[in-house]
């Protein structure tokens, strides 16, 4: 069986299109036709009916297809380049450490809380909204006699 990405190829040059060409013609990003007829990804659910009409293919065979083009492709994952960051690797020196993602999540619920009850608190004040619905000059006059009290 041949390879999608073979038979898209081999489709183009019997056409003489190119990958623009060919992917205006399917209705498809030229980007992801590119990575399809290069055999570095396949056709998603959306657009393999496109494929497979380009091909006269059914979507079934396109489909088997498609998946055996996606298992032979899979290559295990390059290892990082040394001096690379990752898991358990120190910081850089004169960089300070980052900070954990997990943190106390309760106490960050109880923040979140807080700022849906502070502004629940504004919505609700009349003249909160006629404030903050004011043109910038009348915002500005407004500051200035608060600060005048203050």
């Amino acid at each position: 069986m041949s390879s999608l990405s073979s038979l898209l190829t081999d489709k183009l040059a019997a056409e003489g299109l190119s990958i623009a060409q060919a992917a205006e013609k399917l209705g498809v990003a030229q980007p992801s036709f590119r990575k399809v007829v290069n055999g570095a990804s396949v056709p998603n659910a959306r657009s393999i009916g496109k494929y497979a009409a380009f091909l006269d293919k059914s979507v079934e065979d396109l489909k088997a297809l498609a998946t055996a083009s996606r298992d032979s492709a899979s290559k295990p994952k390059a290892a990082k380049a040394k001096g690379t960051r990752g898991p358990g690797r120190k910081a850089k020196p004169g960089r300070k450490p980052r900070k954990s993602a997990g943190g106390d999540v309760a106490a960050a619920l109880e923040t979140i809380r807080n700022a849906i009850e502070a502004a629940q608190n504004i919505l609700s004040d009349d003249l909160a909204l006629l404030v903050a619905n004011a043109d910038t000059s009348k915002r500005k006059a407004i500051g200035a006699i608060i600060k005048a009290f203050a």
